[in-house]
């Protein structure tokens, strides 16, 4: 059973809960940051409402053998299917998260995708991870920048390498407009106050300093003397590039080791992408965040799996919300799902113990759901998203582009 935290009396019972208190907890600013999505945040609900969606056939009278849970992809074996998405920045969200998330992750045996534009180190999130560790890569202004972030990535012992496809430019984000989230960040009278009115936030900024891009420190222009200019120069250079088919295959041929991509949703990037040579596919919409008409990651897998899932280890990414949701996307066809929001709202509600809850948490709903459909064999509880199938028909394939 998960361990039992309190706040201010009450018990924190679910993701949603663990929200709520980081609402409670973090700026404005930086909660907005976290939680939103793109334009009027359609994203956002279409992946609720299509996870919801997925319903699952128990099989009371099976063998009901016990299982873990765990899941082994690219030759290594993880405590469950569910991994931690990269979270830009995620340093401002609470200072010091993306070292908590990377330790838990080591210590539970899950994936932990380090954001490009993180605020700590690849080498740090690597010795506190391990063979854990993901590095998420976007393309870069200066072709040469990543080339160097790929060789130290592989210096350092990064495994798989995550090329985000998704992120052509930075979609226009109503919440941090209206916040003044930004580089450099819109100071007004609200937004000190909103400062000031987070105490434990912002004892953690005085005691860990302004968070930078720190992967891109190396490379930063001499007279990018602050913190908030050198997250700008970190910015500039993925903002304005995006990955072609012909960047893909010289990543390929640069990275050694598993290489996969981010952001598929159409059979045609699904096809360039495993032509490039890519290892495994991770089904995303960014979680909302970029095209607010695009379909639910579910949706998309539930198309793409059958095709692909032979020829590929299918991931998803957006939405993940519980255990029961890691449970709908292996059934969906996923090997591997993602959630980022999920346990940085755990940090930000409660630090490092909230990412301990989190994990705790999903985990047992987890092994419950799964115990509840009676299903051990990964073969077994693909087929129960049969309904699942059923409820949306071919003829609304959303992968078909």
């Amino acid at each position: 059973m998960p361990v039992r935290l309190s706040f201010k009396g009450r018990h924190p019972a679910s993701i949603s809960d663990l929200r709520a208190l980081a609402a409670r907890r973090i700026p404005r600013m930086f909660f907005d940051y976290l939680d939103g999505g793109t334009g009027a945040e359609l994203g956002l609900a279409t992946n609720r409402q299509a996870l919801d969606a997925v319903k699952l056939v128990p099989r009371f009278l099976g063998s009901n053998s016990p299982c873990s849970g765990s899941t082994t992809i690219f030759g290594q074996r993880y405590s469950i299917p569910l991994g931690v998405s990269p979270v830009g920045v995620a340093g401002f969200v609470w200072p010091g998260a993306e070292l908590m998330m990377a330790r838990l992750a080591g210590e539970f045996c899950v994936p932990f995708v380090l954001s490009m534009v993180a605020t700590a180190s690849m080498e740090d999130v690597f010795a506190a991870a391990g063979s854990n560790a993901w590095l998420q890569v976007y393309p870069t202004q200066n072709g040469e920048i990543l080339s160097d972030i790929v060789r130290r990535a592989k210096e350092i012992g990064y495994q798989v390498l995550v090329a985000t496809i998704d992120s052509p430019v930075i979609s226009r984000r109503d919440r941090d407009i209206r916040n003044g989230f930004g580089t450099p960040f819109g100071i007004s009278p609200r937004t000190i106050w909103d400062f000031a009115v987070r105490p434990a936030w912002l004892a953690e900024v005085f005691r860990n300093g302004i968070p930078e891009c720190a992967l891109f420190r190396p490379y930063a222009p001499r007279d990018a003397g602050t913190s908030f200019e050198r997250v700008a120069f970190a910015e500039s250079q993925v903002q304005v590039a995006s990955y072609t088919a012909d960047g893909l295959r010289r990543l390929r041929e640069m990275w050694p080791g598993r290489l996969v991509v981010k952001g598929v949703l159409s059979t045609e990037d699904a096809n360039v992408s495993l032509e490039a040579g890519a290892d495994g596919l991770i089904i995303s919409n960014h979680g909302g965040r970029q095209l607010d008409a695009a379909p639910a990651s579910i949706d998309a897998l539930l198309g793409l799996a059958e095709r692909f899932g032979a020829r590929s280890t299918l991931m998803l990414d957006s939405g993940i919300r519980s255990g029961l949701d890691v449970v709908r996307a292996v059934a969906a066809g996923a090997e591997m799902s993602f959630s980022g929001r999920t346990f940085y709202y755990a940090i930000a509600a409660l630090g490092a113990a909230g990412g301990r809850l989190a994990i705790e948490l999903l985990t047992d709903e987890y092994r419950r759901n799964l115990a509840q459909l009676g299903c051990s064999p990964r073969d077994a509880l693909v087929g129960s998203a049969i309904v699942a199938l059923a409820i949306r028909g071919a003829q609304s394939d959303p992968s078909t582009g």
